[in-house]
């Protein structure tokens, strides 16, 4: 008996079980289902996350494309901020993150981070020549989301982690595409019906809808087709063999399709790019794909009506003309507006000092603002010509940068970091006729793509503080090898 009594188990933790059954039951009958539901979902999520920051990235990654279905809801609009409370938790935590998931001492910066600082120090400089909620939104198009790339640098990817990242950009894209294919056979007017508002979801190009899935604008969804089919086809093409890849060349022609219902022209531009890129640098079979494509897009898109719509000249004269008639206001002013001045920042400063609604959808009419659909304009419009300098100077040093590490890396990694740098390419050529880092989400996964990059095989300027020299095995000082196969429209600013 006295045996028993010594290891009988202590009443605490039936104790909480206990307790715990009869809240549950007390609230469902109460009629608050729903929400233990979603704390059953919501508890292990938010554990994951601050046992390991990176969870939280992934996280991001997951929701991104999926952001624009809050339209359909009544939330509110702090609700819409999500994203960025998730990106700045995150960052928070890999403060206080364990010691053996933060990334080890004696990194050196990459060599763009220089380029990045000046244009920072430029645009805050700025920032004091507009006004204030326009200078804030402005500041946030530029760099709100380099914290991503912040927060993946303290706490990096390991192996598994980078190849679920493209797991997850390969599954959303598929859906987003499925769903972006049906929107045409579904039809404007049902779509409508559910809540899609005409002039802000609902776009047309000629008698074509053009598909947006499930993001906001057509803009986003056609420029995240273009990054998943780069970062896929690489990955996909170094593991042909893969279950994973063999679903992904079978769901490209849905992709693909999905893409072209888009019409955004800049993504169609895009990804003949990079696809070029690859071709070039790693992949050079894709050469023979190109004719292949050609003959596709015959066969399976309508005919003369469609060219005619899709590839109609007057977007680009009024982007021309718009260019020729701002030109004068960089004359006069060489060293910028002001941070914010234009485009989406502009917009969305006159919007909140106006109060709008996401729920009620009672936005007041658009405020008077210049849209330059040339990313480099904007910029120059902004920051004026250093700051035009400062960004090429960041975009052509970040292209050589990858260059030099797709040689330091091997495997699954180097196919990661071959597609970073064809997307960076495509982005870099895009940005002439787009205002590319306003088309959210692309600038969050621009950043997540350049922090996963940064950590792979950094440059060491000091020995460890365990005493572990930098040639030393990376088993021993914690680190994994490069490569290594372990596991597995505008911004909403």
């Amino acid at each position: 008996m006295i045996a028993v009594a010594r290891h009988r188990l202590p009443f605490r933790l039936p104790g909480i079980v206990t307790v715990g059954a009869v809240a549950v039951g007390a609230l469902s009958m109460l009629g608050y289902g729903l929400w233990l539901l979603a704390a059953a979902v919501a508890v292990p999520v938010v554990l994951a996350v601050v046992s390991r920051p990176q969870r939280g990235i992934l996280l991001l990654a997951a929701l991104l494309p999926f952001h624009g279905l809050l339209g359909l809801t009544n939330l509110p609009n702090s609700a819409w901020a999500w994203k960025e409370v998730l990106a700045a938790v995150v960052l928070g935590l890999t403060f206080v993150a364990r010691p053996e998931i933060k990334a080890a001492p004696g990194r050196r910066l990459p060599p763009w981070f220089t380029a990045l600082a000046s244009l920072m120090v430029l645009a805050l400089a700025a920032s004091a020549f507009s006004p204030r909620l326009q200078a804030i939104f402005g500041l946030k198009v530029y760099f709100f989301y380099t914290l991503v790339a912040l927060a993946i640098w303290r706490c990096p990817f390991d192996a598994a982690e980078r190849d679920h990242l493209v797991s997850i950009l390969m599954g959303t894209a598929f859906v987003t595409a499925g769903y972006g294919v049906a929107q045409q056979v579904i039809g404007q007017w049902t779509l409508n019906s559910w809540g899609y508002v005409w002039g802000t979801d609902l776009r047309t190009t000629g008698p074509y809808l053009r598909s947006f899935s499930t993001f906001t604008q057509p803009f986003p969804f056609g420029y995240f087709l273009m990054l998943v089919i780069v970062v896929g086809v690489s990955v996909s093409m170094g593991e042909p063999g893969r279950l994973r890849s063999r679903l992904f060349f079978l769901s490209l022609p849905v992709l693909g399709v999905a893409l072209v219902f888009t019409f955004v022209r800049g993504a169609w531009l895009g990804t003949a790019i990079g696809l070029l890129y690859l071709a070039f640098r790693r992949h050079k079979v894709l050469v023979y794909g190109v004719p292949l494509v050609v003959v596709a897009a015959f066969l399976v898109l309508p005919g003369a009506n469609f060219s005619s719509s899709a590839f109609d000249s007057k977007s680009l004269d009024q982007r021309t003309t718009g260019w020729s008639e701002n030109m004068n206001l960089l004359r006069s002013a060489p060293l910028g507006l002001g941070t914010g001045s234009t485009g989406a920042a502009k917009e969305r400063a006159g919007l909140q000092e106006a109060g709008f609604s996401h729920a009620q959808l009672t936005w007041p009419p658009q405020a008077n603002r210049y849209q330059p659909d040339n990313w480099y304009v904007k910029v120059a419009f902004e920051l004026g010509v250093l700051g035009l300098w400062l960004w090429i100077a960041l975009m052509v040093s970040m292209l050589v940068w990858s260059r030099r590490v797709e040689g330091r890396v091997e495997g699954h990694d180097r196919d990661l970091v071959v597609a970073f740098s064809g997307f960076l390419l495509s982005v870099m050529v895009v940005s002439l006729i787009a205002t590319f880092f306003e088309v959210w989400p692309m600038d969050v996964y621009f950043w997540i793509f350049v922090g996963v990059v940064a950590t792979l095989a950094p440059d060491r300027t000091t020995a460890r503080r365990s005493g572990v020299g930098p040639l030393a095995s990376p088993e021993a000082s914690g680190l994994e090898t490069a490569g290594s196969t372990t596991g597995p429209g505008l911004s909403e600013v």
